[in-house]
This record gives structure tokens, sequence and C-alpha cells, in this order.
């Protein structure tokens, strides 16, 4: 599982949480989830806690021929290199997801989802937090959807599968 947002329980792991299969796939036919263009999709992961933040780096691991994860333990530097993705003529890709906490120092997940829906209303967002806050999201952000919002600790396998499932979603 990783981590429950309390000092004491960074990251802890079940002894569920491995690939779901050699090639990091769920399915019979071994395909991977990539982007339209057949390349890995692009995860910025933002969480104040570093140990949180590197857990989910390491979890992710195993399915690098699937994401590219970048992490970030400053909201507002994870907003900077966003713009910074996103205003690149060369740019390699844009993010095609991004996790973020809710309960961050100067700026939150919620003013942060709301900045990145402002620059690009398709960004997928997801929200990871140890707070049971679903509903309250939901109710000051209608367009949240209940399955884009996850309460740490959470299983590995269940956060794969809640990427791929959002990833292959339009929102």
């Amino acid at each position: 599982m990783i981590g429950g947002g309390s000092s004491n329980c960074h990251s802890a792991f079940t002894t569920n949480d491995r690939p779901l299969s050699s090639d990091g796939s769920d399915n019979a036919n071994g395909a991977l989830n990539l982007t339209e263009t057949g390349k890995p999709a692009n995860i910025m992961i933002i969480d104040d806690d570093k140990d949180i933040a590197f857990t989910f780096n390491t979890a992710l691991s195993p399915y690098s021929k699937e994401y590219n994860v970048e992490t970030f333990t400053d909201a507002k530097e994870a907003l900077k290199r966003f713009l910074e993705v996103k205003n690149d003529q060369n740019k390699k890709s844009d993010y095609d997801i991004v996790i973020t906490d809710i309960r961050m120092p100067d700026l939150n997940g919620i003013q942060l989802y709301q900045i990145l829906k402002a620059l690009d209303s398709k960004q997928k967002v997801l929200f990871i937090s140890a707070l049971d806050s679903a509903q309250e999201i939901i109710s000051v952000l209608p367009s949240v959807k209940l399955n884009e919002i996850i309460k740490k600790p959470v299983e590995v396998n269940e956060l794969v599968q809640i990427i791929r499932h959002i990833l292959s979603s339009d929102l």
C-alpha cells in the first residue's frame, strides 16, 4: 500500500502490491495502455510528503514501459514544470495525467486543479488524499468524478487500474 499520510506510515506495501503481469499489464493479451502515439503516458505526481512522493515513483517503476513518471513535493514547482512542458515549442509531450495530493502548503490540490483546468480543460487529474473528503471535493468541484479521488493508503494495483481507466476515458 502507498502511504497513509502520517509520519509513522509513509510507504507500507502489502504482498499484493506487485505488477499485474510480467509486462506490467493486467489483461490476457498483454496490451499496454500507452498513449495514442504508442509512447508511454507522462504522469506528474505531486505530494508534499517526500517519502510518499518517492513511494509513488517507486511503486510505478515496474510499469516504466507504460508510464514516464515525474514527482514533485512542491505544488508551485510542479505547476512551473507543467507550464514549461506545455509551452515548450519542441515539446516532447504534455502530461497525460496529473496525480495530486489535496492538502499541501502554499498551493493545495484543489487550487492546483482549478489552475490546470483553466490552462487545459481536458487535463486529466486524479486526487489522492489521506482525508475522506470525496463528497466535499465533488460538492466544491462538480466536474470531478468519484473515481478521480483516491483515499490513501492505496494498493499499487488499484492505483494502476485507476490510472489506466482515467487515461483511457474521455474527460
